[in-house]
């Protein structure tokens, strides 16, 4: 199997499905199919549980249906797989229902 920059082309192509996928998942919550986008979101996160974009994706697509207590997982597991050392942050503001709702469990 020919390697392109340390990336094999069975990597390459499952990073691409992945893409692929989420694209997909965002365009069907757009149209207003939450429940469909989740569905998309957790099948790649079956395939790969710590995919950080799929995380942040399911968290906010959690949220978006007003389901605060289920967001929480994904998006602290995002936070901590990300290298972005904002995201926790950004993710979760002072003040922010989250934090209340993790204060409490």
């Amino acid at each position: 199997m020919k390697k392109q920059a340390g990336i094999s082309k069975g990597a390459r192509a499952a990073m691409a499905a992945e893409a692929e996928a989420l694209a997909r998942a965002v365009a069907v919550a757009e149209s207003g199919d939450m429940s469909e986008a989740e569905r998309i979101a957790r099948v790649v996160l079956a395939q790969k549980p710590q995919h950080l974009e799929a995380l942040q994706l399911l968290g906010a697509l959690l949220m978006a249906q007003r389901r605060p207590r289920e967001a929480i997982a994904p998006l602290e597991e995002a936070a901590r797989h990300s290298a972005d050392p904002e995201l926790e942050t950004r993710l979760n503001p002072p003040g922010d229902s989250l934090a209340r709702d993790r204060a409490h469990r």
